[in-house]
This record gives structure tokens, sequence and C-alpha cells, in this order.
């Protein structure tokens, strides 16, 4: 344990910037601020917590209820404001941790694998074993995924440092800090995992927009899922075995694939399904009797483009309708999860990548999705298994295979990212001017119309230097005119004005 006075010493040895951190720390988990010294100098108030929700709703609500001011910040700004305090980056950084570093992998244990190896290598003592050093070698990727993050989130903050010291000097702050991301982590899952349970309408495939699902499913109950229902059936089976059963209409005429319906369906499986074919009987049998079981030997057709088109297994891999839908609703807000942003002008000024600052997907982001998809179909709820099924194999494997480098997979990889870039963002770029109040206040106005007044009075002299010989115009006079016209980019007008002036 550090003394008192080794705690005081290595916050002093911090600059300043780096010490205003760890007091916005302090301040929001409640703790006394230390002055530039290192002693405490006073107790603080918790500020207000920032807002863990998954932005699924936020442009539903504003539909329902009159605008009012978002939780915020100390400094005023929203969850959604890249300039928002020190404190809110890192605690949002446990949402975006789950959603994009690594959905199975826990923030405790990442964050006490990485910092023990980057700030303390001698600290953390692996085992041997293939299994530890496999689960160390990912922690630390996924911790270097996760520092990247908050690193390039704000180029004012330099989290190295002050996080250093927490985590060397203030082990209770610091495990405070990391509660709060984890808190954030599982809210987020938790609410695009239940969202997505409740949307059936998204397994509807886009070349059936008018369709509907026969039977009926209902919410998120389990006897209308995984092997219970044809639908959820279908998607779950390989493209291989798909083959085998007859293609669903999304009409009523869906009913002929029931034998007998109640509502709720029936619990087993075996008067429920009615296959068309030897090899489908022989599939379905084998489900009921449990001598079938989902492995992640194959991939499951609902991740794919065109299931009945797939000769090689890569062949629309990840680029299914759903996967696309559910990056959608994750990202940029369940309103757009069906169509996408085609209609709107630009990225919601509130969703998740807006909040994370992320327009490009990557593979742990896919795969997270890949993985929510899986989730909405079977019937049980999120977790790491579901019967000899692992999550955290598929979603090792997403990541592995869309970040392979290896020739021939390396260049279908990015096109896969490219493309589902393209479905969910429609080319948009996330800027900063198109952030939510982000734009110029009434002084930023005036100062601008000031600006512009002074200059004119200017380039109105300098039109008047110009009509003269030009002999008798000072040469470093005009490279500074030239200098002036160069870094200010005149507008149309003030071109045309000069240009007029100087031909006459």
């Amino acid at each position: 344990m550090p003394t008192a006075a080794q705690i005081k010493a290595a916050f002093a040895h911090m600059v300043e910037d780096e010490r205003s951190i760890v007091n916005t720390i302090y301040a929001a988990l409640g703790h006394p601020l230390r002055a530039s010294d290192g002693k405490r100098a006073r107790t603080a108030q918790p500020q207000p917590q920032p807002d863990h929700d998954a932005d699924q709703d936020d442009e539903e609500e504003q539909q329902q209820r009159p605008r009012k001011r978002r939780k915020g910040n100390d400094n005023g700004s929203s969850k959604y404001d890249p300039r928002r305090d020190a404190y809110s980056v890192l605690a949002d950084s446990g949402q975006f941790f789950v959603i994009a570093v690594h959905a199975y992998d826990t923030i405790p244990n990442t964050l006490e694998h990485g910092a023990a190896h980057r700030w303390c290598p001698n600290a953390l003592v692996v085992p041997p074993n293939a299994k530890d050093q496999a689960n160390h070698a990912r922690y630390l990727a996924n911790f270097a995924v996760w520092f990247e993050h908050i690193s390039k989130f704000n180029d004012a903050y330099k989290f190295d440092a002050p996080l250093k010291f927490l985590y060397l000097y203030e082990q209770a702050v610091w495990n405070e800090l990391v509660d709060q991301m984890a808190s954030a982590a599982a809210t987020v899952r938790e609410q695009n995992t239940n969202r997505l349970k409740k949307a059936p309408e998204l397994l509807i495939p886009p070349t059936h927009p008018d369709g509907s699902i026969h039977p009926r499913i209902r919410g998120e109950e389990k006897s209308h899922r995984g092997v219970n229902h044809p639908l959820t059936r279908n998607y779950l089976l390989s493209p291989a075995d798909l083959k085998h059963f007859p293609e669903m209409k999304f009409d009523a005429s869906d009913k002929d694939l029931v034998l007998r319906y109640a509502n709720p369906l029936p619990a087993t499986t075996t008067d429920v399904l009615t296959p068309q074919s030897d090899e489908a009987k022989e599939i379905v049998a084998k489900l009921v009797a449990g001598t079938k079981r989902f492995t992640n030997a194959e991939y499951f057709a609902a991740l794919y483009k065109d299931p009945a088109a797939v000769r090689k297994t890569n062949d629309g891999l990840f680029l299914g309708f759903l996967v696309i839908r559910v990056l959608r609703h994750v990202w940029t807000g369940p309103s757009t999860a069906e169509k996408g942003l085609a209609n709107k002008p630009a990225i919601p000024a509130q969703c998740s990548s807006r909040r994370h600052r992320c327009f490009k997907f990557t593979p742990r982001m896919v795969a997270y999705a890949v993985c929510q998809v899986r989730t909405m179909l079977h019937a049980g709820d999120w977790g790491k298994k579901d019967g000899k099924y692992s999550y955290q194999t598929l979603f090792n494997g997403v990541v592995k295979l869309l970040s392979s480098e290896a020739e021939g997979i390396e260049a279908w990889a990015q096109q896969t990212l490219e493309a589902l870039n393209e479905a969910v963002f429609s080319s948009h770029a996330l800027t900063f001017e198109d952030d939510e109040d982000a734009g110029p206040d009434a002084a930023d106005l005036l100062m601008q119309e000031m600006t512009a007044n002074n200059f004119n009075t200017l380039i109105d002299s300098l039109l008047l230097l110009l009509a003269q010989p030009l002999d008798q115009v000072h040469i470093p006079f005009l490279s500074f005119l030239a200098r002036l016209y160069h870094d200010y980019r005149l507008g149309t007008q003030t071109h045309t004005r000069i240009a007029m002036t100087v031909l006459t």
C-alpha cells in the first residue's frame, strides 16, 4: 500500500491537465479533491452521473414528450457531446466496451490485466497453461482497443498518467470507476437484448415488406423462438440444412407449415413443424430428440445475404438483413433499423454512433451484432452458452475472421465491412459540425460579423492601393496581400471586386 506522502508526491508530479482529470473523477465519485501539491483540498459533492441509457429510444421519446434538458455533466454538455467531461468519457466507455470491444469478457478482468501490463508489468503473474495465456492475450488486445478509443475521443484529455495514478495509488477510486464502467456495459447490453427480443417485425425480410409472420411470434416468449417456430428454426439452421425446407411466403399460407396451432404454440416441436422432404423430416426428428444440436462448426442461415445462393461458406456471410438491422438498431437507433438512413440528411443527432464517435464498423462491432442476432432467434436469454453452442466462440471467431490478414481473406473481410458501413451509414459522415449543441451562439455570430466588417474595410483600402501604378506599390505589401487572400479565402463578391479593379 502506498503511503500518504507517496500519493501526494505522485499527484503533484503530474501536470495540471492530468491533475484536473483526476479531480474530475474524484468529484464525480464523491471523493475530496486534491490541491496541486497533492493535499486534500475540500470535500466534493457527487456530480450528476452519466446517462447510461442505450440511446435506442431517444428519437421515440422526443416525439412523445416536450423537449427538456438531457442528463448532462457539470459543464452542461450532453451525453452526445465529444467535449463532455473526462469522467463521463470514461464511464461511457463501459458502454462502448460491450458493443465495440468484447461482448463477453468482463471489464474488470480486461482492465486488471491491461493496466498491470501497461503500468506495473511485474504485478500480474499469468499461469503458464495455454488457456490462461490465451485469456491474458485476449484481455490485452481488449485493453488496447479500449485505451485507443478513450485516447482519441477528445485530444484534450490525456488519460495515461491520470489512470496510472489511480491504478497504482488510489485503488479504491480505480475500483469505483471500473464498477461504473461495468454498470454502463450491463445496461446497454440488456437494453439491446430486450428491445430486439420484443421486435419480431425485424424478422420479416425486406423482400416481403408487407409480409407478416404466421404463426404469430408473441414478444419474447420462449415457446415462440428457437426450433419451436418454423421461422426462427429456419434462421438458425445452416444453409445446407435449410435448403431441405419449404420457403416461407410471409403470408397466411405459411400456416400450412403447421399441423396444429394453438396460442401459445404447443410446447413440443413434434406437432408444430411439417417438413416436406425426407431430409427435413430427419432434421426435425433429430432436433426434437436432441440428437442434432446447433454447434459452432457451421454459421447459421440468418447471417447470410442469400442462404439459398451459398456455394462457399463465405458467400454473403455477415451481410444478412438481420445483421444489418441489428447494427442499425444498436448504432443509429431503432427507428432506422428497417430502412436505414436513406431518407435522413445525416446520422441521427442522438444515437450510439454520435455518443461514441463511431461511424465505421470494426470486426468487434460486427461480432456483437452477430451474437445479438442469434440471441434474438433462440429461446434462451443472453448468455455465454446455448447448449453446446458457445457464444464466446462465435464472437471470437467473427473477430478473428474479419481481422485476418491472410491472403484471400483480408480483401473479403474488408469488402464485407465496407458493405456493412454503406448499408448502415449510407455514406453519411459523422463530423463535429453535425454534433448536437455544436452550433455558434450569439457571441460567435457577433464576432464573425464584426470581423467581417473590419475585413471589408481593409479590402476597400487595398483595392484603392491596387488602383495605383504598380511601381508605386510596395512589393512586400503585395506579398502580404497575397498571404491575406490565401488565409481568409475571400468570398466570390470580394474576389470579383479585386479582379475588376486590377483589370481597370
